[in-house]
């Protein structure tokens, strides 16, 4: 299928050739590293007003990540269905936190009040990481 100029099949499922799709046509560049770059920053600036927390660094470190993916997948990651993808990530974030809840609470050294601060509030934003993603799929 073609769609504006740019090929969108769904992405090979050959390790070596994930800057294609399955029929072998090359996928075009669709990101736009300057926006990334805005909305990340903007991002971090938003949650340090909104909740106090330090942002700094957060930009760069996902700037990386996405580069990291650039280089080994291109962008077929792009024709996945990316809010479920966050969907599912803001699920696992609330498995994470439970689980190192307890972990950590099985520790006797361990702060309780660090443990229901920082790590409730990491489910919680999980929580709404789910919901704003489950609403871009409607």
């Amino acid at each position: 299928m073609i769609s504006s100029g740019v090929h969108t099949c769904r992405p090979s499922e050959d390790p070596r050739h994930q800057d294609r799709c399955a029929c072998g046509h090359k996928f075009a560049s669709r990101r736009d590293v300057a926006y990334e770059e805005k909305f990340l920053v903007e991002a971090a600036r938003s949650a340090e007003r909104k909740f106090g927390v330090g942002g700094q660094g957060w930009a760069a470190a996902v700037a990386r990540r996405l580069s990291l993916g650039q280089a080994r997948y291109g962008d077929a990651w792009l024709g996945l269905d990316l809010s479920l993808e966050g969907v599912e990530e803001g699920l696992d974030g609330g498995a994470y936190a439970v689980l190192d809840a307890q972990k950590l609470l099985a520790d006797r050294h361990a702060d309780e009040a660090m443990v229901s601060h920082h790590i409730f509030s990491a489910a919680e934003h999980a929580v709404a990481m789910t919901f704003h993603f489950q609403q871009t799929r409607r």
